[in-house]
């Protein structure tokens, strides 16, 4: 039981994507699971705007919104060509408009926007994963951000026959960024022509134009309005059986505008929406009513609100004049819509999978598996795969790596090559490092990165950029000192490294060995390539991303990271590479290298050795240091627990005491100074139900915050209200996942048998709202999408079912048992290692079979699954309801 309905370009789309029916409808079996989510990631802006513009001293920052929710923001960054390199996942609906990123400036503590590039969601989904630069446009800071309208319409004759009429009905709105909205509607002639757009009607609208009620509660509204208009006559001729052509020229259209009570004047967005001859109701079509009679449910159609200026002309926010010189903004997305089928519908294949790494093929490059891999998503992909493996266990995905690494150690011809190229094996090797070796690179790089970060400037030592000679060498001495810092971390991580990660460098050691038997130094430059180039030199670079900071490093300390991260690497290469290209750090590599080599050594071949050999220390690993959000002084007010005293609870002393507190990813601790490590208390991240202001009158003293426990309330005082709000920020972001959230609060405190702000007894709730940690319509994604199995496995099949087509024409040859040459075929990659060294890749006819057979299997159980029931979208909250625009009879019968 299905209704058929029109589809939209998003649904289209994503149905071309997935190589399901485009005509018709999109259908979902309603027990289909459903992971649609977007990561983001801002890079950098290049700077590439007048001086008038960009400013000396402004600082950047840069925000995500889609359909008008801001569902990203990077900290400001106080350079010219500010880099940040922040990384945002989240959950989206079913349906999205687009994606808008906008360029904000800091200047002498006023924000504006200068710059805004938009993204449809028809690109996102042409290209799912993609890292380009978008060309700023001009934005107006009076406009509003852009949300969304759920409207339905209908064409139909008057009761006595005569007159034209246009039925809209306004359902609900989502995406705004205030309360107390209303809309305008009119009918208007001709969509695009006209530069008067409605203006902002305090009062009775003209007669022309209608106004809805106001919806005033904090949420989504819902206005459920019906407007009727009258199309005028001479838009139209009436034709035989009642049928109507529009007039050249006299298109009419829906025009659509909404409007808060509380910003007078701006306008939140408007649409239009061109009505067609075709929508007329005849005797063969009904109305809503009589689907509903009918027990059918169909839908209205939503539509993306765009920007209108406030001289009332209509903008289309994604085609704004780019006088003005504003730069381009990096960007990485990727884009995730994952329909589940059930398990069993992988289990094929899952086989496939797992026979490509079993004795079956000896030579990993033969198994479908591989052949399926030659894909432009390597890195994805092998994310991915890595998921999938260690999901059987840690042998499955020690084998996987060990037979990947061996394939490419023989088809590489010489050593200076070896595990430079991105291939499927270096990318596999690298997704393996961030997964299983975090703890080692904490222990390794974390107190580094704060040292640098603390450091009041850069330490440069390029005569270029600085002319004291004095001070280079001062500079030199001090990143020396910090080298040392950073080899004695290095050398200690080893015994945080787990041991499946020991065995796969102890296996890339022997097969370097094995292949290259007259060069004794490829096995370590071998490992050295994974451990600092590939895993501690970029972490060097952005230790934010990496979990080493909670904070983006200013310029300064970036430049110091980069030539700690140069010092390292060359001493991993055991080259001076860096010294010819740079000479001003020759003396200072000679110096580290002496010092420091036989370190180098040593750590290499302690990390290779064979498991057995490997001295592991349990009380450390169970003590490894983990990054530290923020950490400083505050001011504790004390809970004044009870205590006995000879049987009798006697309640304890609320005075206030200068603690030390540190925020790290398990919890809030807190010590009795910065020196003494004895921990007085901590606060467990699942324990915090909120954090929330302290009003001042409560204890006369100023920035105060609260953070809400199960037993009582924690309340803490900064010592400005920049650090009160920071530290607020920091501890809601941790906790926004937390269940249970406090729904209320109290600013004052209690004493004297009731709360200071509303006089209510101890036992109620709160008399204020909390604030809500994260955004409902696009909640922040806390689980990967390589964590979920059946997702991990939908991701491992769209990637295969691109790849596989190119194979599928070596199917044309009929009876042919020789094996095929796959490497000559195009499928959008490079085959691995390099294109100039690779052997022909062979393939068995059957296994080709096997591969193309298990592919399309699971496309057929996604039609069969899209054809058991409708395509149903949210309720409640982004679609709250469901109507049908106009329902044929012959389909109700």
């Amino acid at each position: 039981d299905f209704l058929p309905r029109p589809q939209s370009r998003f649904e289209s789309a994503m149905a071309q994507r997935l190589g399901l029916p485009i005509d018709g409808i999109t259908l979902r079996s309603k027990s289909t699971a459903t992971d649609q989510r977007l990561a983001i990631q801002f890079v950098e802006w290049n700077g590439k705007a007048d001086e008038s513009i960009n400013k000396p001293g402004a600082g950047w920052y840069a925000s995500a919104h889609i359909d008008g929710t801001e569902v990203a923001q990077t900290p400001a960054v106080y350079d010219a060509r500010p880099n940040w390199y922040s990384k945002h996942e989240f959950m989206i609906p079913d349906f999205i408009g687009h994606l808008s990123i906008l360029l904000h400036q800091v200047f002498k503590d006023k924000h504006s926007i200068i710059g805004k590039a938009v993204v449809s969601s028809e690109e996102l989904i042409a290209k799912p994963d993609v890292d380009t630069w978008l060309p700023l446009k001009p934005q107006e800071q009076t406009v509003a951000a852009l949300g969304r309208v759920n409207v339905s319409h209908t064409l139909r004759w008057s009761s006595d026959g005569t007159d034209l009429l246009v039925e809209v009905v306004l359902h609900a709105g989502c995406g705004f960024p205030c309360s107390s909205l209303f809309a305008l509607l009119s009918l208007e002639q001709n969509p695009v022509s006209g530069a008067m757009y409605h203006v902002y009607c305090d009062g009775t609208p003209p007669k022309h134009v209608s106004r809805s009620k106001v919806f005033r509660r904090p949420m989504d509204p819902t206005w459920v309005e019906t407007f009727v208009f009258k199309v005028p006559f001479e838009c139209y001729k009436r034709e035989a059986n009642n049928n109507v052509s529009w007039m050249l020229g006299q298109t009419p259209t829906i025009r659509l505008s909404v409007w808060s009570e509380a910003m007078p004047g701006v306008s939140l967005g408007a649409t239009v929406i061109p009505l067609t001859a075709s929508e007329l109701l005849s005797d063969e079509c009904t109305s809503v009513e009589h689907s509903k009679a009918a027990g059918l449910d169909a839908f209205s159609e939503w539509y993306a609100l765009e920007t209108v200026a406030l001289d009332g002309s209509f903008e289309s926010a994604v085609t704004q004049s780019a006088d003005a010189a504003l730069g381009s903004i990096r960007m990485t997305l990727h884009y995730h819509n994952l329909q589940m089928l059930p398990e069993a519908e992988y289990s094929a294949l899952d086989q496939l999978l797992l026979d490509s790494i079993s004795p079956t093929y000896p030579d990993i490059s033969a198994s479908p598996m591989y052949q399926a891999a030659r894909s432009i998503r390597l890195e994805t992909l092998a994310q991915h795969l890595i998921r999938f493996y260690g999901s059987k266990g840690t042998e499955h995905v020690v084998t996987f790596l060990e037979q990947l690494v061996t394939f490419e150690v023989q088809s590489t011809p010489t050593s200076q090559t070896l595990f430079r190229g991105n291939t499927l094996t270096t990318k596999a090797v690298d997704a393996y490092m961030k997964l299983a070796g975090c703890q080692m690179l904490h222990v390794a790089l974390s107190s580094t990165v704060e040292t640098v970060l603390g450091l009041p400037q850069a330490l440069e030592i390029n005569p270029a950029y600085l002319d004291d000679s004095a001070v280079i060498a001062e500079n030199q001495e001090q990143l020396l000192d910090i080298l040392l810092h950073v080899m004695v971390a290095i050398a200690d991580s080893v015994k945080a490294m787990p041991p499946s990660l020991g065995r796969i460098f102890h296996f890339i050691a022997q097969e370097a060995r094995h292949r290259f038997s007259e060069e004794p130094d490829v096995p370590r430059l071998a490992v050295s390539g994974f451990v600092f180039l590939r895993f501690f030199g970029p972490a060097l670079l952005n230790p934010q991303l990496f979990g080493l900071c909670n904070e983006i490093p200013n310029k300064d300390a970036r430049r110091t990271l980069t030539l700690l991260s140069k010092l390292l690497q060359t001493l991993a290469n055991f080259s001076g590479d860096a010294a010819k290209k740079e000479p001003y750090m020759k003396s200072l590599i000679e110096v580290a290298s002496g010092h420091h080599h036989g370190r180098i050594v040593t750590f290499l071949e302690k990390i290779s050795a064979p498991a057995a050999a490997l001295e592991r220390d349990p009380f450390q690993m169970t003590h490894i240091q983990l990054s530290t959000i923020k950490r400083g002084w505050l001011t504790k007010r004390g809970s004044g627990r009870a205590t006995q005293v000879m049987g009798v609870a006697i309640s304890g002393r609320k005075n206030l005491k200068r603690r030390y507190f540190e925020l790290d990813p398990h919890g809030l601790i807190y010590y009795k100074d910065e020196q003494d490590k004895h921990i007085l208390d901590r606060i467990a991240k699942g324990d915090i139900l909120g954090v929330e202001d302290v009003s001042e009158s409560a204890l006369g003293i100023p920035h105060g915050f609260q953070v809400i426990r199960k037993d009582y309330v924690l309340y803490l005082f900064a010592d400005s209200a920049s650090d009160a709000s920071e530290w607020m920020a920091c501890l809601r972001k941790l906790c926004q996942t937390n269940r249970n959230y406090a729904m209320s609060f109290h600013p004052g405190i209690y004493q004297n048998s009731h709360w200071s702000c509303c006089q209510r007894p101890k036992d109620d709730n709160g008399c204020k709202p909390c604030t809500s940690t994260q955004e409902s319509k696009y909640p922040a994604a806390t689980v990967s999408v390589w964590d979920k199995p059946l997702s991990n496995m939908e991701a491992i099949y769209q990637i295969f079912v691109k790849t596989c087509e190119p194979l599928r024409s070596l199917l044309a040859v009929e009876g042919d048992e020789t094996a095929f040459d796959t490497s000559a075929i195009d499928t959008s990659a490079p085959v691995p290692p390099s294109a100039s060294s690779t052997p022909s890749l062979t393939f068995a006819p059957k296994d080709l079979k096997r591969l193309v057979s298990v592919v399309d299997d699971i496309t057929l159980a996604h039609r069969k699954a899209a054809a058991k029931n409708p395509h149903s979208r949210p309720g409640s909250k982004y679609l709250p309801h469901r109507q049908s625009r106009r329902v044929r009879k012959q389909d109700i019968q």
